[in-house]
């Protein structure tokens, strides 16, 4: 019986099921930068994957961890931004006529 447990998408990435189905960008959002986060985040980083943080969309357990991680150790391999940035980079531009 397998007592370990793992969250859902980290075991994507250890099976490289996202690498079969040509997957090479990963954009992150969710609770406990410094625990589930970081762990998700490392093991995308440990695989290849670029991978987008968005620091809009993250919380830690208090104001300051999640400050700190967005600001000086998520960007030391990945790119942060907010999430309107995000949608903005994937928003064909308008054309003006």
């Amino acid at each position: 019986m397998n007592t370990k447990k793992q969250a859902l998408i980290l075991i994507g990435f250890q099976n490289d099921y996202f690498a079969e189905d040509g997957i090479t960008d990963v954009v992150i959002a969710g609770v406990v930068c410094s625990i589930c986060i970081d762990s998700t985040r490392r093991s995308a980083f440990e695989r290849g994957y670029k991978i987008t943080m968005l620091n809009d969309c993250i919380s830690g357990r208090t104001v300051f961890e999640q400050k700190f991680y967005c600001e000086n150790v998520f960007p030391l391999y990945d790119n942060v931004i907010d999430s309107k940035s995000f949608l903005r980079e994937l928003t064909p531009q308008k054309i003006e006529v």
